[in-house]
């Protein structure tokens, strides 16, 4: 997650895609320049849409789980990466979603 700095709440890293690039080049891109982190794509892991899953209307997510294979957690104009716990995420905009991809990927923390 990352701490925006304007909703002032751990948010997942994301953002709008650029002219011609793909979802899957866009997680990339968008995780190590919010994070730090270098990451490879996993998998699809949904389409979430609707102010009840997005905690914002005429939003679209496209979520996917990825594995870390470099770099290092450092903070950007973005916000600050931190690591959190399942139950401090509670009440925060990206809450439903986490909590899905907990469900469908056996994480309880």
């Amino acid at each position: 997650m990352v701490v925006d700095p304007i909703r002032r709440e751990p948010v997942l890293p994301g953002g709008h895609l650029k002219w011609r690039e793909t979802p899957e080049h866009a997680v990339v891109r968008e995780v190590s320049e919010e994070t730090g982190y270098n990451v490879e794509i996993r998998s699809l892991l949904g389409v979430f849409s609707g102010e009840e899953t997005t905690g914002e209307p005429g939003v679209v997510r496209v979520v996917y789980t990825a594995a870390i294979t470099g770099g290092s957690l450092q903070p950007s104009p973005e916000g600050k990466p931190v690591w959190l716990r399942l139950d401090a995420i509670d009440g925060t905009r990206d809450a439903a979603i986490v909590r899905v991809a907990a469900q469908l990927t056996g994480s309880s923390r």
